[in-house]
């Protein structure tokens, strides 16, 4: 599920905490914004696959307008030669760099004791 909001992260880090056993941890992964990964997100990238029925079935991302802020919308396609129609989604992406990261679960009563530590592999 994404998360766009503030409020939304930290009621999920709050939900997170409240269902972590003492001395438990919580592990993800987020993407990088230096990466930049939207800039691969073009109707000439596709990913082509073969279903359970063995047809071909192509993939492709479409970035919809620039970036708006530290959020990216997009549409995702699917289509094959045997369907109707070709299935689109539309999401939003919130791209975090990792000082905003760290503050969050600050705010709002989200974070709890110990220490946080961001690292980075430079993917996306």
């Amino acid at each position: 599920m994404v998360r766009v909001t503030d409020e939304e992260l930290r009621t999920a880090l709050r939900a997170v905490r409240a269902a972590l056993r003492p001395g438990g941890r919580f592990v993800f992964e987020t993407r990088n914004p230096a990466a930049r990964p939207r800039e691969t997100w073009t109707p000439d990238r596709v990913r082509e696959v073969t279903d359970a029925q063995d047809r071909a079935v192509r993939g492709w991302h479409e970035v919809q307008g620039g970036p708006a802020g530290d959020r990216v919308t997009f549409t995702e396609t699917f289509d094959s030669a045997g369907w109707d129609r070709p299935r689109v989604s539309r999401a939003t992406l919130r791209f975090l760099g990792a000082g905003a990261l760290l503050r969050l679960p600050r705010r709002g009563g989200a974070g709890g004791g110990g220490s946080s530590t961001a690292t980075g592999s430079g993917g996306s």
